[in-house]
């Protein structure tokens, strides 16, 4: 019997464009913005981009605290520094507890809401004037965990793909081999047209 996924609400908010907006100084600063909302946060991240080809797209905010993952390969998953049991991630005991079927797990069907200038984040300070939220969303993302999956992941993925056993002794000495956020407070910036828009994931009450 499968495991019936999750499911999340997506509010998303073009934030209006501060006062004084020009084509020399277009939308919300995004260096303010971190500095103001998320730098001081347990969690904070930004991926920065500048390259309106490439890398349209900007991406900052804070992880919730009690979704921080942290894993060391073959098998020392944490949740929030909580070992996390094979149990949890759908397997039997005999499993070992790996990232990607933990992140897997967590992936789930998204409903997204456009929302009107009520909805804030602390963001008064960094802008007012009115906002046009009925245009198109131009970005696939919608938060979640964010982070980095380290070069040692191979050893897990050559197991599942190749029946190559991962015989890694674990070395908590060194940094995770992966680490997650759960990003359920984003901004993200498009550098093509300058702007900023307010994601927030919740998890569905029905």
């Amino acid at each position: 019997e499968g495991t019936k996924k999750p499911s999340y609400d997506c509010y998303i908010h073009l934030l209006p464009a501060p006062t004084g907006t020009t084509d020399e100084k277009p939308g919300i600063d995004p260096q303010l913005a971190f500095e103001k909302l998320f730098s001081s946060s347990p969690n904070p991240f930004w991926l920065d981009s500048s390259d309106t080809t490439r890398g349209r797209y900007s991406f900052m905010g804070s992880g919730n605290p009690r979704k921080t993952v942290t894993y060391y390969t073959p098998d020392e998953l944490f949740l929030d520094g909580r070992k996390v049991a094979a149990e949890d991630i759908g397997h039997g005991s005999e499993q070992p507890q790996r990232i990607l079927p933990f992140i897997e797990k967590s992936l789930g069907v998204v409903t997204d809401h456009t929302v009107d200038s009520s909805f804030q984040l602390s963001i008064d300070s960094l802008s007012s004037n009115s906002a046009n939220n009925d245009e198109d969303v131009p970005f696939a993302y919608r938060g979640g965990y964010v982070g980095y999956l380290g070069y040692e992941i191979r050893h897990d993925t050559m197991e599942s793909l190749l029946g190559i056993p991962n015989t890694v002794k674990v070395n908590f000495d060194d940094p995770p081999d992966a680490a997650f956020v759960w990003a359920d407070q984003s901004i993200v910036f498009d550098h093509k047209t300058g702007h900023a828009y307010l994601v927030a994931l919740l998890e569905s009450s029905a």
